[in-house]
Protein backbone atom coordinates (compact mmCIF):
# COMPACT_ATOMS: atom_id res chain seq x y z
CA UNK A 1 0.00 0.00 0.00
CA UNK A 2 1.64 3.27 -1.10
CA UNK A 3 1.86 6.20 1.32
CA UNK A 4 -1.15 8.49 1.04
CA UNK A 5 -0.75 11.95 -0.45
CA UNK A 6 -1.50 13.61 2.89
CA UNK A 7 1.16 11.57 4.68
CA UNK A 8 3.71 12.29 1.95
CA UNK A 9 3.07 16.02 2.29
CA UNK A 10 3.45 15.86 6.07
CA UNK A 11 6.67 13.88 5.71
CA UNK A 12 8.09 16.38 3.20
CA UNK A 13 7.20 19.29 5.49
CA UNK A 14 8.83 17.53 8.44
CA UNK A 15 12.00 16.91 6.42
CA UNK A 16 12.12 20.56 5.31
CA UNK A 17 11.71 21.79 8.89
CA UNK A 18 14.40 19.36 10.04
CA UNK A 19 16.81 20.64 7.38
CA UNK A 20 16.17 24.27 8.36
CA UNK A 21 16.80 23.46 12.05
CA UNK A 22 19.96 21.52 11.20
CA UNK A 23 21.34 24.30 8.99
CA UNK A 24 20.57 26.89 11.68
CA UNK A 25 22.50 24.86 14.24
CA UNK A 26 25.41 24.22 11.86
CA UNK A 27 25.63 27.95 11.18
CA UNK A 28 25.92 28.64 14.91
CA UNK A 29 28.45 25.82 15.32
CA UNK A 30 30.70 27.22 12.56
CA UNK A 31 30.47 30.74 13.99
CA UNK A 32 31.35 29.54 17.48
CA UNK A 33 34.26 27.49 16.11
CA UNK A 34 35.52 30.66 14.38
CA UNK A 35 35.37 32.63 17.63
CA UNK A 36 32.31 34.71 16.70
CA UNK A 37 30.65 36.64 19.54
CA UNK A 38 26.85 36.61 19.46
CA UNK A 39 24.89 39.74 20.36
CA UNK A 40 22.25 37.58 22.03
CA UNK A 41 24.86 36.71 24.68
CA UNK A 42 24.46 40.25 25.96
CA UNK A 43 21.20 38.97 27.46
CA UNK A 44 23.31 37.15 30.04
CA UNK A 45 23.97 40.46 31.80
CA UNK A 46 20.24 41.12 32.11
CA UNK A 47 19.80 37.80 33.92
CA UNK A 48 22.80 38.44 36.18
CA UNK A 49 21.53 41.91 37.12
CA UNK A 50 18.10 40.50 37.95
CA UNK A 51 19.36 37.92 40.42
CA UNK A 52 17.73 37.67 43.83
CA UNK A 53 17.12 34.93 46.39
CA UNK A 54 13.67 34.00 45.00
CA UNK A 55 14.74 33.56 41.37
CA UNK A 56 17.97 31.85 42.36
CA UNK A 57 16.06 29.25 44.37
CA UNK A 58 13.45 28.89 41.61
CA UNK A 59 15.94 28.34 38.79
CA UNK A 60 18.07 25.98 40.90
CA UNK A 61 14.98 23.76 41.16
CA UNK A 62 13.93 24.16 37.52
CA UNK A 63 17.38 23.35 36.15
CA UNK A 64 17.19 19.84 37.64
CA UNK A 65 14.29 19.07 35.29
CA UNK A 66 16.80 19.14 32.44
CA UNK A 67 19.32 16.85 34.11
CA UNK A 68 20.06 13.38 32.77
CA UNK A 69 18.81 11.77 35.99
CA UNK A 70 15.43 13.51 35.89
CA UNK A 71 14.96 12.79 32.18
CA UNK A 72 15.80 9.12 32.75
CA UNK A 73 12.99 9.08 35.32
CA UNK A 74 10.66 10.74 32.78
CA UNK A 75 11.50 8.11 30.15
CA UNK A 76 10.96 5.28 32.66
CA UNK A 77 7.56 6.73 33.59
CA UNK A 78 6.73 7.07 29.89
CA UNK A 79 7.54 3.40 29.45
CA UNK A 80 5.49 2.36 32.51
CA UNK A 81 2.30 4.38 32.05
CA UNK A 82 1.79 4.23 28.30
CA UNK A 83 -0.12 1.40 26.71
CA UNK A 84 2.22 1.33 23.73
CA UNK A 85 5.58 0.30 25.12
CA UNK A 86 7.50 1.36 22.03
CA UNK A 87 6.97 4.98 23.15
CA UNK A 88 9.27 4.19 26.06
CA UNK A 89 11.84 2.49 23.83
CA UNK A 90 11.87 5.49 21.49
CA UNK A 91 12.28 7.74 24.54
CA UNK A 92 15.30 5.72 25.69
CA UNK A 93 16.88 5.89 22.23
CA UNK A 94 16.15 9.62 22.08
CA UNK A 95 17.78 10.33 25.45
CA UNK A 96 20.86 8.19 24.84
CA UNK A 97 21.32 9.42 21.27
CA UNK A 98 20.86 13.09 22.13
CA UNK A 99 23.26 12.77 25.06
CA UNK A 100 25.91 11.15 22.87
CA UNK A 101 25.57 13.79 20.14
CA UNK A 102 25.77 16.60 22.70
CA UNK A 103 28.94 15.15 24.24
CA UNK A 104 30.62 14.76 20.84
CA UNK A 105 29.80 18.32 19.77
CA UNK A 106 30.99 19.74 23.11
CA UNK A 107 34.38 18.07 22.71
CA UNK A 108 34.70 19.16 19.09
CA UNK A 109 34.01 22.83 19.85
CA UNK A 110 35.49 23.00 23.38
CA UNK A 111 33.91 26.33 24.24
CA UNK A 112 34.62 27.44 27.80
CA UNK A 113 31.79 28.32 30.15
CA UNK A 114 31.20 31.91 31.35
CA UNK A 115 33.80 33.03 33.89
CA UNK A 116 33.21 34.00 37.54
CA UNK A 117 29.40 34.21 37.32
CA UNK A 118 28.26 30.65 38.06
CA UNK A 119 25.92 30.05 40.99
CA UNK A 120 26.30 26.28 40.70
CA UNK A 121 29.19 23.99 39.85
CA UNK A 122 29.28 22.42 36.38
CA UNK A 123 31.91 20.36 34.60
CA UNK A 124 32.70 20.10 30.90
CA UNK A 125 32.36 22.50 28.01
CA UNK A 126 29.65 25.04 27.26
CA UNK A 127 28.45 24.65 23.65
CA UNK A 128 25.75 23.48 23.19
CA UNK A 129 23.82 23.39 26.47
CA UNK A 130 23.19 19.76 27.39
CA UNK A 131 20.22 20.56 29.64
CA UNK A 132 18.58 22.60 26.86
CA UNK A 133 19.22 19.97 24.21
CA UNK A 134 18.11 16.96 26.25
CA UNK A 135 14.98 18.65 27.60
CA UNK A 136 14.02 19.74 24.08
CA UNK A 137 14.67 16.23 22.74
CA UNK A 138 12.76 14.29 25.41
CA UNK A 139 9.94 16.71 26.20
CA UNK A 140 9.66 17.53 22.50
CA UNK A 141 9.21 13.81 21.81
CA UNK A 142 6.43 13.63 24.41
CA UNK A 143 4.76 16.68 22.83
CA UNK A 144 4.92 14.86 19.48
CA UNK A 145 3.26 11.77 20.95
CA UNK A 146 0.57 13.83 22.68
CA UNK A 147 -0.30 15.86 19.57
CA UNK A 148 -0.28 12.85 17.25
CA UNK A 149 -2.05 10.23 19.35
CA UNK A 150 -4.19 11.97 21.98
CA UNK A 151 -7.83 12.54 21.02
CA UNK A 152 -8.52 14.94 23.89
CA UNK A 153 -8.01 18.52 22.68
CA UNK A 154 -7.86 19.99 26.20
CA UNK A 155 -5.19 17.45 27.18
CA UNK A 156 -3.18 18.26 24.04
CA UNK A 157 -3.23 22.00 24.74
CA UNK A 158 -2.46 21.59 28.45
CA UNK A 159 0.44 19.15 28.04
CA UNK A 160 1.94 21.00 25.09
CA UNK A 161 1.81 24.29 26.99
CA UNK A 162 3.29 22.87 30.20
CA UNK A 163 6.14 21.04 28.47
CA UNK A 164 6.92 23.99 26.17
CA UNK A 165 7.14 26.35 29.16
CA UNK A 166 9.31 23.81 31.00
CA UNK A 167 11.72 23.56 28.04
CA UNK A 168 11.94 27.38 27.95
CA UNK A 169 12.51 27.70 31.70
CA UNK A 170 15.18 24.98 31.77
CA UNK A 171 17.12 26.81 29.07
CA UNK A 172 16.77 30.18 30.81
CA UNK A 173 17.85 28.63 34.11
CA UNK A 174 21.21 27.75 32.58
CA UNK A 175 21.77 31.39 31.62
CA UNK A 176 20.55 32.76 34.96
CA UNK A 177 22.76 30.37 36.93
CA UNK A 178 25.77 31.50 34.90
CA UNK A 179 26.81 28.14 33.47
CA UNK A 180 25.97 28.88 29.81
CA UNK A 181 25.83 31.69 27.31
CA UNK A 182 22.43 32.37 25.76
CA UNK A 183 23.83 31.16 22.42
CA UNK A 184 24.64 27.80 24.07
CA UNK A 185 21.02 27.46 25.09
CA UNK A 186 19.67 28.45 21.67
CA UNK A 187 22.02 25.96 20.01
CA UNK A 188 20.88 23.27 22.44
CA UNK A 189 17.25 23.90 21.57
CA UNK A 190 18.00 23.77 17.85
CA UNK A 191 20.04 20.58 18.06
CA UNK A 192 17.54 18.89 20.38
CA UNK A 193 14.64 19.69 18.05
CA UNK A 194 16.66 18.57 15.03
CA UNK A 195 17.61 15.28 16.66
CA UNK A 196 14.09 14.37 17.78
CA UNK A 197 12.45 15.39 14.52
CA UNK A 198 15.03 13.49 12.45
CA UNK A 199 14.56 10.42 14.64
CA UNK A 200 10.78 10.49 14.26
CA UNK A 201 11.08 10.92 10.49
CA UNK A 202 13.27 7.80 10.36
CA UNK A 203 10.86 5.91 12.64
CA UNK A 204 7.87 6.82 10.45
CA UNK A 205 9.70 5.81 7.25
CA UNK A 206 10.73 2.46 8.78
CA UNK A 207 7.20 1.91 10.10
CA UNK A 208 5.65 2.59 6.70
CA UNK A 209 8.21 0.37 4.93
CA UNK A 210 7.56 -2.53 7.33
CA UNK A 211 3.81 -2.05 6.94
CA UNK A 212 4.20 -2.08 3.15
CA UNK A 213 6.23 -5.32 3.26
CA UNK A 214 3.67 -6.89 5.61
CA UNK A 215 0.80 -5.97 3.28
CA UNK A 216 2.72 -7.36 0.30
CA UNK A 217 3.36 -10.61 2.16
CA UNK A 218 -0.32 -10.88 3.09
CA UNK A 219 -1.39 -10.22 -0.50
CA UNK A 220 1.02 -12.85 -1.84
CA UNK A 221 -0.19 -15.36 0.74
CA UNK A 222 -3.82 -14.73 -0.18
CA UNK A 223 -2.97 -15.07 -3.88
CA UNK A 224 -1.22 -18.41 -3.31
CA UNK A 225 -4.14 -19.60 -1.21
CA UNK A 226 -6.56 -18.64 -3.95
CA UNK A 227 -4.52 -20.47 -6.59
CA UNK A 228 -4.38 -23.57 -4.42
CA UNK A 229 -8.15 -23.57 -3.99
CA UNK A 230 -8.64 -23.20 -7.75
CA UNK A 231 -6.33 -26.16 -8.41
CA UNK A 232 -8.41 -28.27 -6.05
Amino acid sequence: MPMSKEKRIKLIIAICVCVVLALSFLTMLILVACGHEFKIDNLNEIFYNGRNSFWTGFFKIITHAGSVYFLILVVILLFMITRKKYYGFIGIICLIGAGAVNTVVKYIIRRDRPLDVALISEMGYSFPSGHSMLSMAVFGLIIYFVIKYSKNLAFKITMTSILSILILLIGLSRVYLGVHYFSDVLAGWLLGATFTLAMMIVVRIIYHHRKKLKNQATTEKEAKSSVSKENL
